[in-house]
Formats: structure tokens, sequence, C-alpha cells
């Protein structure tokens, strides 16, 4: 399990191109409310990307070397920031295995979901895999998770959402994300690519929290507005901390997925004060023959226990009933009144 309560993770993407003291003040940048940082991490191009591939030359200026990867993960640390590896090529989630065993997660991309070797390597990682699941079939997040727990992998969490540059609202889907939650019963995350300057923007990022997906990831830059690689959904470290005060704010209104009523909620349903219990419409003597007409519902002052009035109320499917005592109008009606 990643996280339990609103957990935003800063995500760096590829926004430094290659320019390693940017991604290193990116880091130092993050407000104390963000809760991780999460890179994508590739160290051989050629396992990843074919050379005809268009974005082939350009990936390859933004490879840092392992040294280099070691330094951004040591100040990330400093921070208290937990560290998310996405691993793009098996040779960095050998270097996470082999030198990062104990950061918070490693991160297969959606674009990697069918590739098995990088499924088995991120298999033997301890702590939590994440599946990046944006843009997937519910066959191919199927099959990704028997493999990985072909090789005895059990703290799996799903990542939804996608990059289309940006991301509109009619495309995010929150309904699939519930639905794919609950059909494959693991944890689940969501990744925001809304417009970096749309105004429902942070509120649309920290929403699933409202719903019981307190684990959010959100694109950041030092340049917001500023065409780089994955701008168009990169907010600022400032936005972020906003987007974590959302997050707070509508985890509250989820009350940790409950279904029975709150002491708040149990105090605004009292029945006397706050709902209307059954009185005597009028002055009745002892013995007199009470229909239902002569009932009336109303608020009064004294708090009356529900199993009562429950009681009362299943009195009067067998009304009319002679009552064995003499009341006053406006009077609750009590059980004992008819026994």
């Amino acid at each position: 399990m990643l996280a339990s309560e609103p957990y935003l993770i800063g995500e760096t993407a590829y926004n430094h191109q290659g320019d390693f003291d940017y991604l290193l003040n990116m880091v130092k940048s993050l407000p104390e409310e963000v809760d991780a940082v999460k890179f994508h991490l590739l160290l051989n191009p050629d396992s990843y990307i074919r050379l005809d591939h268009p974005l082939y030359n350009s990936i390859k200026n933004w490879v840092f070397s392992p040294e280099q990867w070691d330094k951004i993960f040591t100040v990330s640390l400093e921070k208290n920031l937990d560290v998310v590896a996405l691993c793009d090529d098996p040779e960095s989630l050998e270097f996470i295995l082999a030198r990062w065993p104990k950061i918070k997660a490693v991160e297969v991309h959606s674009s990697g979901l069918s590739d098995c070797h990088l499924l088995r390597l991120g298999s033997r990682f301890e702590g939590v895999l994440i599946l990046g699941i944006g843009g997937s079939s519910e066959g191919e997040i199927e099959r990704a998770i028997e493999i990985v727990r072909e090789f005895g992998k059990e703290d799996i969490f799903l990542m939804y959402g996608f990059q289309s540059y940006p991301t509109q609202h009619k495309d995010v889907g929150f309904y699939r994300m519930l639905y794919l939650k609950d059909k494959f019963g693991l944890p689940m995350g969501y990744a925001d690519h809304c417009p970096w300057d749309d105004k429902y923007g942070l509120i649309i990022s920290a929403l699933p929290c409202g719903f019981g997906v307190p684990v959010i990831e959100k694109h950041f830059t030092l340049d917001k507005g500023v065409e780089r690689i994955d701008w168009q959904s990169a907010v600022s470290p400032q936005d972020l901390s906003a987007l974590k005060q959302m997050m707070d704010t509508f985890w509250q209104t989820y009350d940790l997925g409950r279904v029975d009523m709150n002491p708040s909620e149990v105090a605004y349903g009292k029945w006397g004060p706050n709902k209307k219990v059954p009185c005597y419409r009028r002055n009745i003597e002892a013995g007199d023959l009470v229909e239902l007409d002569d009932i009336v519902f109303l608020r009064i002052p004294e708090e009356m226990k529900m199993s009562d009035v429950n009681e009362v109320l299943a009195l009067f499917s067998s009304f009319p009933k002679r009552i064995n005592r003499k009341v006053k109008s406006k009077e609750p009606v009590k059980v004992e009144d008819f026994m």
C-alpha cells in the first residue's frame, strides 16, 4: 500500500530535458506539503526505443548517469521526500535493485505494461510496485497483474491517468477509475494531466480524494507555462501546496469510507429536538378510542430514543386502539399508553 491518507507525488517526468542542475533545482523547490517525488529513469535508450523512432535523438540527450541519479536520490531523501522511480528500461530497474532497493516505489509505465522482462524485474523490488494503467485495456492490466503475481509480487499499486497533452475534462474518466479499482481489488492512485492553466485543474486533481483515492500525482515545473517537455500539465511548486490542501479537504468529506452515521450526523438526527415524533393532536380521556387522525407529528424539546419512536410507529398499523390513560394535546405518544 502506497498510502492510506492524502499523499501527493510531484512528477518531474522529462521536464528537465537532460539538464541535471534543473532537475536538482526541481527537487529542491518542492514544498513540505509534497510527500514524494517521481522520476523517469532511463539508462540505456536502446533498451527502450528503436533508433528510427522520432523521439530517439531527444531521449538520448535526456539520460543521466547512475552517479547523477545517486545524487538526485540523496538530495530527495535529505528533503524527507519519498522517491518513486519510474523505470523505462531494464538497466534502470537493475540500478534500483542494486543501489536503491529501499526507496518507496518503482513503477512500470503503461507503455511497458506488456514488457514481461520489465515486469519480472519490478517484481523483485521489495517495496511497492506501481503499474501505470493509463490507455490500457482491462485485458492488458489483468495480464500484467498476473505476471507480477507469478513472480511472487503482492504489493501492487495501480496508477490511473494518461497524458494527452493535456487531458481534457471529458477524457479523465473517474467512473472508469473506480470501476477498475473495484474490479482488480487493488489500491489506486490518480495521475492528473489536466492543463496547467485550467481554472478547475487543481480541483479535478484533488477530487479523487473525495471518493477514496488518496494518492494523487501531478506534473510540476520551475517554469509554468514555458514550452518544455511535459509542460502542458505541469504546475508550479506553489500550486502543489494548494493541491495538497484541497486533497486534505476532499479526504475529510470521504470520511474514511464509513457507511454508518458519524457522531455529527447522529446528533443532527436526534428524535424530538430535530426529528418529528408522534404526539396527540387533542386532549384524550382514559378509555377513549384513538384514531390515526388523533396523532400529529411535531418537533419537541425533549429527546426520544429511536427504539421508542419505532415501537410507537409500529402501533399505527393496528389503530384505532383504546388508550389506558388521560393525555394532553401535543404530548408525545408512548407505547405503554396502549398496553
